[in-house]
């Protein structure tokens, strides 16, 4: 199975962590009731974009490697981590 995911970057809406609460649930939802492995995860980021990869690494990933021809890094769930990401947890915003 395979996912694409594209979040809304406009100005207005930057840095508040909707895209990391939206992250959060969904990979929450693919584990507990789907049962997808985390280790099947995979994000594949434009080398450029440092706030994706940094949201991406603040969950668990890290860089496994980088596809110069299409100038992009490709992040996996570190085998280190233990922990679940918290279901449920929905954040209202006005």
């Amino acid at each position: 199975m395979q996912c694409t995911l594209h979040f809304p970057a406009e100005p207005a809406y930057r840095g508040q962590r909707r895209a990391h609460a939206a992250l959060v649930l969904l990979l929450s939802y693919a584990c507990e009731k789907l049962g997808i492995r985390k280790e099947s995860f995979v994000a594949r980021i434009g080398s450029a974009n440092m706030r994706s990869i940094a949201l991406f690494a603040s969950l668990g990933f890290e860089v496994v490697r980088t596809v110069s021809v299409f100038e992009q890094v490709e992040m996996r769930v570190a085998e280190c981590v233990a922990q679940s990401w918290p279901a449920g947890h929905v954040r209202e915003y006005s």
